[in-house]
C-alpha cells in the first residue's frame, strides 16, 4: 500500500497527539513524590479513577498522558 507525504504527515501529527502511557514508578523516581506518595505533577483523577498527567510546564509530558500501574492503596 502506498501514502502520499500529506498523508504520512496526517498520520505523524495524529500519533503524536495520542496519549502515551507513563508508569507510576517512573513519574516518582523522575519528579519524587509528595507526603501522600503522588508524583510531584499536576495529576488528574476521573471518575472511573484514571489517573492522567495535567499541564506539566517543562516536562516532556502531554496534557491526557495516562498513569499506569498506579498502587491500590494510593488509588
Amino acid at each position: 500500500m502506498k501514502i502520499t507525504r500529506s498523508q504520512l504527515k496526517q498520520l505523524i501529527k495524529e500519533e503524536m497527539r495520542k496519549p502515551k502511557e507513563w508508569k507510576y514508578d517512573y513519574l516518582v523516581d523522575e519528579h519524587g513524590a509528595d507526603e501522600h506518595g503522588v508524583p510531584k505533577l499536576t495529576i488528574n483523577i476521573s471518575d472511573d479513577n484514571v489517573w492522567t498527567l495535567g499541564p506539566s510546564p517543562g516536562a516532556p509530558y502531554t496534557y491526557g498522558d495516562i498513569i499506569t500501574d498506579v498502587p491500590d492503596h494510593i488509588k
